[in-house]
């Protein structure tokens, strides 16, 4: 009755008082909730005192940073290396989501994960329908969520059931498991095979290691390259025959510079000691080294690049074999267009390729600007390939072709080791690459100049050409200083 009196009282103190009391057991009883919800997470699994997470540690320059990326192969060494493991699985989250498609059903599917087979033994991960030891064994078996099953099939039974996943993998459903609890961080809805993104190359990898696997594949390049190379001849004269079966043509009067082809007759071909004399035999060869700079820096750097932007291992491997796709276009398409229009001038709308190219992957905002990068690069780099080699030839003709191409390359290879190192060096010292492709980008536009220089050469009759300027046959005492 007294606290009943005091209240009524003084109605506006006791109102704040009661109103905090409330406020404050609410705001404890959220807390609590919150740290018991988080302090689950994951401890539904029965073996969640035992299970352990690989991580890797990535330094850049002083920067150090941790993740889960780790290489596919570890997997073979931590088994061999700590007998104390007793099993493990390999996750390969989504980088962007999956087309998959059942009949005229089709859905984007974010938390398509792939995993080893092994992920029923090590987590929780009960299956309503299916075998967990033979779920995900081979490399077209899928595993799909309760809710996710009945998404695609309703009441239909889905094993045996084929699921597209991205116009590429066609996947049996071998079961279909519990939707995992929200107190989970791994979250999955499908379980496709490890071994999908895989069949060819980082399954051997994962089998038989780096050693093995690049050996076998050397040999095998070595005996393919061997038999059609049997099947390549120098000259078609040495078997009596002619290029292409025309008849022999008279010796043409070498055209304009800039007017189309150029084709040097076979007795003006050029000896290597001429062609090293000519300006266009070092404008080619510069311009040349300026393009593979830029390769040689995506061949080491540029799956690093896109991991960085936040995409997958995977998905950078797709964008690889999409560039690798229309380099094949720019092959075929640029050898039909150099027999009819300017090589040189193709050189160098290449090499302006390149560059966009490389801007677009140095400052991409968004994976369209991927795509476009891996189509332009694939097509420049596919084009200019076989532009190079047939350009030379035009000017220089065939009889020192070979060691024309050799004193080329000692040139061309400062190129090749130059851009990995600038690429590399300046990510190390700045943490990212964009500051390396740009000076790359730089460089790579300076060949365009040097390509579009490069006009037909005519037969050195004089001394060297960089003796005819005055001022090197000065420096050089080969004229009377004034």
């Amino acid at each position: 009755t007294v606290a009943l009196r005091h209240l009524n009282r003084q109605k506006g103190y006791s109102l704040i008082n009661v109103t905090s009391l409330a406020l404050g057991i609410a705001c404890c009883l959220l807390i609590v909730l919150f740290i018991r919800d988080e302090l689950s997470y994951d401890r539904f699994h029965d073996k969640a005192d035992r299970i352990y997470r690989v991580t890797a540690e990535h330094r850049q320059g002083n920067q150090v940073s941790q993740n889960a990326d780790v290489l596919i192969p570890i997997a073979k060494f931590i088994r061999a290396d700590f007998p104390e493991v007793e099993d493990m699985v390999r996750f390969v989250p989504p980088g962007n989501a999956w087309m998959v498609k059942y009949g005229d059903k089709g859905f984007y599917e974010r938390d398509f994960y792939l995993a080893d087979s092994s992920v029923f033994n090590v987590f929780n991960v009960p299956l309503i329908t299916g075998n967990p030891r033979t779920a995900l064994d081979g490399n077209d078996k899928i595993v799909l969520s309760e809710t996710i099953a009945r998404k695609y099939f309703g009441d239909e039974n889905p094993i045996g059931k084929i699921l597209d996943a991205e116009g590429s993998f066609q996947l049996v459903v071998t079961g279909v498991m519990e939707d995992l609890p929200s107190n989970s961080h791994l979250g999955f809805d499908i379980l496709a095979s490890f071994r999908i993104q895989a069949a060819y190359t980082e399954v051997p990898l994962d089998e038989f290691g780096w050693r093995a696997t690049s050996l076998v594949a050397g040999v095998v390049i070595f005996i393919v390259g061997q038999i059609v190379a049997s099947f390549i001849h120098h000259r078609p004269e040495d078997l009596g025959e002619t290029i292409d079966g025309e008849p022999v043509p008279e010796a043409p009067a070498r055209p304009a510079p800039g007017s189309g082809p150029v084709v040097i007759p076979a007795n003006e071909d050029f000896t290597t000691g001429e062609a090293l004399r000519s300006p266009s035999f070092w404008f080619i060869s510069i311009g040349h080294g300026a393009a593979v700079l830029i390769i040689g820096a995506f061949m080491v750097h540029l799956v690093l690049h896109l991991e960085n932007l936040g995409y997958s291992a995977f998905i950078s491997s797709l964008i690889v074999l999409l560039m690798t796709a229309f380099q094949l276009v720019g092959q075929i398409g640029g050898g039909y267009l150099g027999d009819r229009l300017n090589k040189r001038v193709m050189l160098a709308g290449c090499m302006v390729g390149h560059v966009v190219a490389l801007l677009l992957v140095t400052y991409s905002a968004g994976f369209w600007m991927i795509v476009l990068f891996a189509m332009i690069n694939g097509i420049a780099w596919g084009t200019r390939g076989p532009m190079q080699q047939a350009l030379r030839a035009d000017y220089f003709g065939r009889r020192d072709f070979g060691k024309i191409m050799g004193f080329s390359s000692l040139i061309v290879m400062f190129g090749m080791m130059s851009g990995p190192i600038i690429a590399g060096a300046m990510a190390d010292a700045f943490g990212d690459y964009e500051r390396g492709f740009t000076v790359l980008a730089i460089i790579a536009g300076i060949g365009t100049i040097f390509f579009a220089m490069a006009g037909p050469p005519s037969h050195p009759t004089g001394p060297i050409w960089y003796r005819r300027w005055s001022l090197v046959r000065r420096l050089t005492f080969q004229e009377r200083l004034a």
